[in-house]
């Protein structure tokens, strides 16, 4: 896969007051030109062969063949952030931006692959999409802070983002074409004594023929499907306990989309994967040539992949900590430690107690040194 990306841009800053109160501001706008080229070389499936009352085996052709698939887009791309100082100790922040964020390399790659073929169906396939638009997301952001004494403050945020072209996992009915062309299935007519024969000794009674019924797949493919908006809120504190080298930082974010994944409903033809609230609390200490700090982050239930039979992974949290201390300006020593509850990742299906895999990897220390030059 080629992608060639050409970028040019301008900015703008500056400051001004309304009412004797300072304003901040910075204006700018980026334009971008992408082409893409995504090739693939693979030996083609010409045919099945019918072996078992449910099972075709698939029969490759005998030379490879190169896909090539091209796509291309271009954006402009404004952004404004304004700050005023509305007394010394307050704040209030606007910001509007228009972003955007590709589609991930597996989800372009060219390739068709076969995932289910049984006699009589179903069929059912999966490929990427080269001409896959990036996700693109009007966002508005909104803040008031207030810092009430030297390193200590308290937030509260509001967000807001319409995405279009919103990239989720779509299913299509199709043909699927074979070098001599449109793949079909050989069960629906029997002929002599199928099914018999061996994956790797065909029949050719057994064998996909030209006038055998022509197979509609149920290709799941990413799309660009719909657009959404996203919202919420996010609250801030960050408290230093005075000249004790002692603070804590603890934040809350709420997410909110009306493109929910409906577990009682087998038609969810879009919904909003990774969404979910979160929460961090960290205490620390640093003082002099020590640094010391504990940080518990907690995710809520997300959905982490769509489709006809959804993935949700469940809520997680974990404990981490790390501590250094200088020795001098040039080297310190560390300790990390990740995980150190011992923390477990689940996930399951449309309900909880399909359990679809369970990970666990044990906590994770590492004990070492840095130095500078």
């Amino acid at each position: 896969m080629t992608e060639e990306t050409t970028a040019a841009y301008l900015s703008f800053d500056f400051v001004t007051d309304f009412n004797n109160m300072p304003i901040n501001a910075s204006f700018g706008v980026r334009y971008e030109e992408t082409d893409v080229e995504s090739y693939s070389v693979q030996r083609p499936v010409a045919g099945f062969n019918w072996i078992t009352p449910i099972q075709l085996s698939k029969v490759l052709a005998d030379e490879e063949v190169t896909e090539i698939l091209e796509g291309a887009y271009e954006h402009f791309l404004p952004n404004l952030d304004i700050s005023m100082n509305i007394t010394d100790d307050l704040i209030t922040r606007f910001s509007y931006s228009k972003t955007i964020a590709r589609s991930s390399i597996g989800a372009m790659f060219p390739a068709t692959s076969l995932d289910l073929h049984r006699a009589g169906g179903p069929f059912r396939a999966s490929r990427g999409n080269p001409n896959l638009l990036p996700f693109e997301s009007e966002n508005i952001d909104l803040s008031l802070e207030y810092y009430y004494q030297e390193g200590s403050y308290v937030s509260l945020g509001h967000f807001r983002k319409q995405v279009d072209n919103f990239i989720a996992t779509g299913q299509i009915e199709s043909e699927l074409e074979g070098p001599n062309g449109p793949l079909t299935d050989p069960s629906i007519n029997p002929r002599g004594d199928c099914p018999t024969g061996t994956a790797s000794d065909p029949i050719a009674d057994c064998v996909s023929q030209p006038g055998d019924p022509i197979i509609l797949w149920e290709i799941s493919t990413p799309q660009n499907l719909d657009a959404t908006r996203v919202y919420g809120w996010e609250f801030n504190v960050q408290h230093l306990f005075g000249e004790t080298g002692f603070g804590t930082i603890v934040n809350y974010t709420m997410v909110n989309s009306a493109d929910e994944y409906d577990v009682y409903s087998l038609e969810n033809d879009f919904a909003l994967t990774g969404l979910s609230d979160s929460a961090n609390w960290v205490v620390f200490y640093e003082q002099d040539n020590y640094q010391v700090r504990a940080a518990y982050n907690w995710r809520d239930e997300f959905l982490l992949s769509g489709g006809l039979e959804p993935t949700f992974t469940e809520a997680y949290s974990q404990l981490d900590i790390s501590a250094s201390y200088d020795i001098n300006e040039y080297v310190s020593v560390f300790l990390d430690g990740i995980n150190i509850t011992d923390e477990s990742t689940r996930r399951h299906g449309r309900f909880s107690n399909q359990l679809i895999d369970y990970e666990t990897y044990g906590p994770r220390y590492n004990v070492g040194f840095r130095g500078k030059f």
